[in-house]
């Protein structure tokens, strides 16, 4: 899965949209940035993000249970987990900070990201305390395109390497 064509970063320079909100509940500021600027189908999302203090938003929540779920529609169950994706009933960050990169399998169209926070605490205790649960959204965008496979042409064919060519290889490869 981490091999990718290069058709997911044309016209995708750098990172897109820089967000920092308050979780629903106001129990810690998200701050991050995600990308490429253009979302494509087919391609990976790198988010990355950081948990936030509220009371003094220069210093990192540590020890936080979280996970992405994507919304087709906010009134219906989300259409994907990362942390189920990946196997998990959550993620984590001891830090409070992670990068982390999502395939976006879904179709074109207008979709919410939510960063759900469970709560913080001990990574064995599964959702943390519940004090600090909440959540914030992101607005993203997906747009057709990011055939991630490579298929050769029919026409294609395997030709023979020529002597010259072995000979020059076996004269660099003794020292010459």
């Amino acid at each position: 899965s981490r091999r990718r064509h290069t058709r997911c970063r044309e016209g995708s320079r750098g990172l897109g949209d820089v967000y920092k909100r308050q979780t629903n509940t106001h129990s810690m500021i998200v701050k991050g940035v995600y990308g490429p600027k253009i979302v494509k189908q087919g391609c990976e999302i790198d988010m990355f993000i950081d948990f936030k203090r509220m009371v003094n938003p220069t210093e990192f929540v540590d020890q936080v249970h979280y996970d992405i779920a994507i919304f087709g529609d906010t009134s219906k169950p989300p259409i994907k987990s990362v942390a189920n994706d990946l196997g998990f009933a959550e993620l984590y960050t001891a830090s409070g900070q992670t990068h982390r990169s999502v395939l976006v399998e879904q179709p074109p169209g207008k979709y919410t990201y939510a960063i759900i926070v469970y709560g913080t605490g001990p990574e064995h205790i599964l959702g943390g305390t519940p004090e600090t649960s909440g959540l914030m959204t992101l607005d993203v965008e997906v747009v057709k395109g990011g055939d991630t496979s490579f298929n050769a042409p029919a026409t294609a064919s395997i030709t023979e390497i020529p002597g010259w060519i072995k000979n020059n290889a076996a004269w660099w490869a003794d020292g010459q």
